[in-house]
């Protein structure tokens, strides 16, 4: 008999959270799994990614009581109620980054859980701290690297520079640092580089401000072009010769290991487990600090020695299922 898994979110905005729910629940074994999503907020949740969601999985309507063999929690959101509305002979929390309202909720509930399924080190070092009751497991983010290599192939129009090319993929939120975007481009303009930005993105409800920010910071600058948010940014990403990745915090960038998986070098901030993904100087290039005209000379003539040590990475997405079918099957 299949064993039934449901995932409890906030809502399916267009994060990456929710790109690696899609990812994952698209690869799990369905001869082994009925996979169902319950999420609370459809008035802001995004209709592309409940739609690139919905063929994987079943959807749970608001308020529907349902026994499940595994529950999986993604969100600070699931109030009391959640735990008598959706059982399960397992609980655990899908925890992907550190914020006040998910700390609180974790430690509060930690009893609850049978264990927490974390994307990083980092994320495990940072929950350790905590001395909880139930066991830490770390599984990366499900990457799939067949879908991206496919999305790489398809045509675009892009005005590329002679020169060096950078691109920005990340939605319009604070914590993704488009401020030290501006400081990057400022460095290569006092350099007199021969370069181009490229950014794709778009602001969610949430963030309707910071999107005002973007527009008013970016959109009139020379040598940035401002491409939307894309169904496939693979295309764009695999012309570029780096993708910046300058986030104040990310618990394991998908934007990272998908640049590697074309490989496309990235430049990145200490964002956290950045040294899990990139090796300084060998793959890659981490800012320790925001002096971007420190490493310029760099950026400029390693470029092709950083690509070429990227030819032949495998992402193990078989390690990923099997270290999930360890937790799903217990």
């Amino acid at each position: 008999m299949k064993r039934k898994i449901v995932f409890i979110l906030e809502g399916l905005y267009n994060g990456g959270t929710e790109i690696a729910l899609m990812q994952l629940t698209r690869q799990m074994d369905h001869e082994k799994y009925d996979i169902y999503v319950y999420y609370e907020d459809h008035e802001y949740s995004d209709p592309r990614i409940v739609e690139k969601v919905r063929p994987n999985v079943t959807f749970l309507e608001k308020g529907q009581e349902f026994v499940a063999d595994v529950k999986i929690i993604v969100t600070y959101m699931a109030d009391e109620g959640i735990f008598q509305q959706i059982k399960s002979q397992k609980t655990y929390f899908w925890f992907h980054t550190f914020d006040k309202e998910i700390n609180e909720f974790v430690k509060k509930h930690a009893t609850k859980f049978d264990g927490i399924v974390t994307v990083s080190e980092f994320c495990k070092k940072g929950l350790s701290e905590w001395n909880l009751p139930c066991p830490i497991k770390v599984i990366n983010n499900y990457v799939d690297a067949e879908m991206v290599r496919a999305g790489a192939e398809e045509s675009c129009e892009m005005e590329l520079s002679s020169g060096l090319n950078f691109i920005v993929v990340a939605r319009f939120a604070p914590s993704k640092r488009y401020d030290r975007v501006k400081k990057f481009y400022d460095a290569c303009v006092e350099r007199d580089l021969d370069f181009k930005i490229f950014i794709i993105g778009d602001a969610n409800e949430y963030h309707l401000e910071y999107g005002k920010y973007m527009d008013e910071t970016f959109s009139n600058l020379d040598n940035v072009e401002m491409l939307g948010m894309q169904e496939n940014p693979y295309k764009y990403m695999s012309k570029c010769d780096y993708t910046l990745v300058l986030s104040e915090i990310e618990s394991w960038s998908l934007v990272v290991s998908e640049s590697k998986i074309l490989d496309v070098p990235c430049i990145c901030s200490d964002f956290g487990p950045e040294d899990e993904q990139i090796k300084d100087g060998v793959n890659g290039i981490i800012y320790m600090d925001e002096d971007y005209a420190s490493r310029l000379d760099e950026v400029v003539s390693q470029q092709k020695e950083l690509k070429e040590n990227l030819r032949g990475f495998q992402y193990d997405n078989e390690k990923i299922l099997r270290n999930w079918d360890e937790v799903l099957e217990q």
